[in-house]
């Protein structure tokens, strides 16, 4: 995972999952992820479950490395935002690494919900924080320039779109 310099690599579309989108980005929006905060039953068979955001400061936390985490994670609760820094035990770009880490009991990770579904499935991680909702994440189509898009890539994003929010 890494942010491509669409015009200098001569590429025609990139897919960026963030709730940060960079100034001047030309995107159109395919479709909304929910983060969910996960972890194995193992993992938390050995420590404590958190039953507010706050005690994630006490947990091993796997940290995505790119543009929508940080070692900051933010919860809305009744009270408001409820930001909380976390302990980065593993910090990684591909999400699909955390949540492998996460499944073989590393620690906490906060996914977004299409990629956690199959380990949900199984049952290799569980949701926790339920009732804490992240900020959502915008599912972006990210064009390098407005002027001219090729008719594949449009028909592309067409489908993108219409497949992602079925």
């Amino acid at each position: 995972d890494r942010r491509s310099k669409l015009i200098e690599e001569g590429i025609d579309l990139s897919i960026r999952i963030t709730n940060r989108l960079q100034p001047g980005d030309i995107v159109r929006k395919l479709a909304q992820a929910q983060l969910l905060t996960v972890a194995s039953p193992n993992y938390l068979a050995q420590h404590s479950q958190p039953s507010h955001p706050h005690e994630l400061a006490q947990h091993a936390c796997l940290v995505y490395s790119q543009d929508f985490q940080s070692t900051t994670w933010s919860y809305g609760t009744r009270e408001g935002i409820c930001d909380v820094t976390v302990r980065p035990r593993l910090v990684a770009n591909n999400g699909e690494a955390l949540l492998q880490a996460a499944a073989h009991g590393l620690g906490i990770t906060r996914p977004p919900d299409f990629m956690a579904q199959p380990y949900l499935d199984n049952g290799s991680v569980v949701p926790l924080l339920s009732d804490y909702e992240p900020e959502p994440l915008g599912i972006y189509a990210v064009l390098p320039s407005n002027r001219y898009i090729p008719h594949r890539v449009s028909v592309l994003i067409d489908y993108l779109a219409d497949t992602l929010n079925k």
